[in-house]
């Protein structure tokens, strides 16, 4: 029998004592039992130290190492140095595994020979869980054997948790100390060029926590100092140019990742810089503009990130720009306007107001159309209209439509996925009869109007048959009466 210690999981701990006994509970309640725990307590001064040595008393396998506060890079780091698993396992400390996660990634990895192991995670607080939007609409968690070089999209799950690495693939890498934000990209990065076989497993392994005002807390770390964490995002952003370079990846990983990066992690930083001091806002646009610039054209050319980025995401903060600030985001929008191919461009065009607030930018100087969406967009905010409409949906139109008779025979296909149909339900909805699809209403994904999701709702409500994909967000926590159920004719022989 080999005795072996087979996986290492690896917790880095600070300030967590009144959310780690949920953690550990998780990892005592797995159906595999060959690990070790290898929790990090990064200097904390509560009571984390107290729970943890509570909880794991009586059970060998977990061990508990203090350390001066250095950061979660440093606590990761010296998990690695003292592992002695196969293979190895990142947790945070506030969130949770499934019970079999161990046994299915362990297995995945034993039995198709992978580097690397993943499977979907999904978010959850105190009143619900749902699967995370960009896993589902990139198609991250697909099932089956990957490579990063035959599936880019990757990159949208970058995180270090929820994946099991073979020790000797992260043996001489490490996460970043010096890096404060975003710290641990190049790592997980590195991982997914190296790994000559990904294997994604079509289980739910990790639930990974929200806390309550998470999400604002977030903001308001970035709007205290916009700069700091934008050349975090610029160090990563340069590590990442070296580890392309050095690993020969093909451009389409390079646009790939680039653009994950502009979508998420600028994108926020920009949101963040418009709600802190003003007197940064130039600098920030200013060092955002010189990486811009510094990109090749070869890549920055088909980056559609970055129209919609710079145009539908940053328009409406004109009225926050002074006029030094303003002039160098005239500058980013020619050379966006400029270098961008017509593909990319497509998805500002498509959005006419701001397309025709951004040409007044670029060929006039002129920010009225921008200070008009700019007010819709506080108006917006200050009201949050988005969550009105769908708590309205929800709530109103969705119970009332309940009390209205099915409309019967009627199908409805929801995706939020595409704006057309694919996939299995593309599958599904070909194999119907014509007759069939004279009852069919389409869900698709779409920016909907307000009338547009109040319809969603009204049409859910009273459907007799619903046919969905993986993810469809508007149907999670919605109650519906037993007469709306799963359509046995609509089932077809294709094996899908």
């Amino acid at each position: 029998m080999n005795d072996s210690i087979k996986i290492s999981i690896i917790i880095p701990v600070y300030h967590v004592a009144d959310i780690i006994e949920d953690t550990l509970k998780s990892i005592q309640n797995q159906t595999f039992e060959n690990y070790e725990v290898l929790l990090i307590d990064d200097g904390s001064k509560d009571e984390t130290a107290e729970v943890i040595e509570r909880c794991i008393a009586h059970d060998g396998r977990f061990h508990y190492v203090y350390k001066e506060n250095q950061g979660p890079a440093a606590a990761r780091n010296d998990g690695l140095k003292l592992a002695k698993g196969d293979f190895i396992l990142f947790v945070d400390s506030d969130d949770l595994l499934a019970p079999n996660a161990l046994t299915v990634m362990y297995q995945a990895a034993q039995s198709e020979n992978a580097d690397l192991v993943t499977g979907s995670t999904k978010r959850f607080n105190q009143k619900q869980e749902w699967f995370i939007d960009a896993h589902i609409t990139e198609n991250v968690i697909k099932p089956g054997a990957k490579t990063f070089e035959e599936n880019p999209e990757l990159v949208y799950s970058i995180g270090p948790c929820a994946k099991l690495y073979k020790k000797e693939l992260v043996e001489d890498i490490r996460f970043l100390e010096e890096i404060k934000y975003g710290e641990d990209q190049p790592f997980v990065l590195e991982t997914l060029i190296r790994a000559q076989k990904i294997y994604t497993v079509d289980e739910v392994v990790y639930f990974y926590r929200l806390r309550d005002g998470e999400n604002k807390s977030l903001t308001q770390s970035i709007s205290q100092n916009p700069i700091r964490i934008l050349d975090s995002i610029l160090q990563f952003l340069d590590v990442a140019k070296k580890l392309f370079n050095a690993y020969g990846s093909s451009q389409n990983v390079q646009l790939s990742y680039y653009n994950r990066v502009v979508k998420i992690e600028i994108s926020d930083a920009i949101g963040g810089v418009f709600t802190g001091n003003k007197t940064k806002r130039h600098e920030f646009f200013q060092k955002l503009g010189n990486w811009l610039y510094a990109l090749p054209e070869t890549i920055f050319y088909q980056m559609d990130a970055v129209p919609f980025v710079f145009v539908n995401r940053t328009i409406g903060f004109a009225l926050g720009m002074d006029k030094h600030t303003k002039e160098t985001y005239q500058a980013i929008l020619q050379y966006i306007f400029k270098h961008s191919s017509e593909e990319s461009l497509k998805v500002v065009r498509e959005a006419s107001e701001y397309y025709r607030a951004a040409l007044s930018i670029v060929e006039q100087g002129s920010f009225r159309n921008a200070n008009r969406l700019a007010v819709r967009q506080f108006i917006r905010q200050k009201f949050d209209t988005n969550k009105l409409v769908m708590r309205i949906g929800r709530q109103l139109v969705f119970r009332f439509g309940k009390l209205l008779p099915v409309k019967k025979g009627s199908i409805v296909f929801g995706t939020e996925r595409s704006d057309v149909l694919s996939g299995n339900l593309k599958a599904i909805y070909d194999c119907m009869s014509e007759q069939e699809k004279k009852r069919v209403v389409l869900l698709l994904k779409k920016s909907p109007s307000w009338k547009h999701t109040l319809h969603i709702f009204a049409t859910l409500a009273r459907a007799e048959t619903i046919v969905i994909d993986d993810y469809y967000n508007k149907i999670y926590s919605l109650s519906f009466k037993k007469r709306s159920e799963s359509d046995s004719n609509v089932a077809c022989s294709r094996g899908i």
